[in-house]
């Protein structure tokens, strides 16, 4: 995990984050004050990062369970719901290369390319303690 938080996480900005849109027509639970968003991924981030970025989420919420099976103190995550539409949106500038869509980029123009400045790529992959 020291791995992660030393080479990606300086990278994870919000720019960088999916568009969330929220769903306004959710009703929550009797009691509970959460929200439901939509997940929608943008067309310039590698599916790879995609996935990356769910582990991570599922890692985050598992480690908010103590060890009875009671939720940690703070606000309970509002409900995400992913989806399989991609929308345009502007690419980051200065990500590693892995964090870019291959396909998109083979579309995008060479001096565009340039202007991005893109790093070189870095481990996306969680160890296998971690996966379990």
């Amino acid at each position: 995990m020291q791995r992660i938080q030393r080479e990606i996480f300086p990278y994870l900005t919000l720019a960088v984050m999916s568009g969330d849109e929220e769903d306004f027509s959710y009703l929550p639970p009797r009691g509970l004050k959460c929200k439901r968003f939509i997940v929608r991924s943008m067309d310039w981030r590698n599916p790879v990062a995609v996935e990356f970025f769910r582990v991570l989420d599922a890692l985050y919420f598992s480690l908010r369970y103590s060890d009875d099976g009671k939720w940690s103190r703070g606000h309970f995550p509002d409900e995400r719901l992913r989806c399989d539409r991609t929308g345009p949106g502007c690419a980051v500038r200065g990500l590693p290369r892995n964090l870019y869509n291959p396909a998109w980029l083979a579309t995008v123009d060479p001096l565009q390319i340039e202007m991005l400045d893109i790093q070189p790529s870095v481990d996306l992959n969680f160890s296998q303690d971690i996966l379990r």
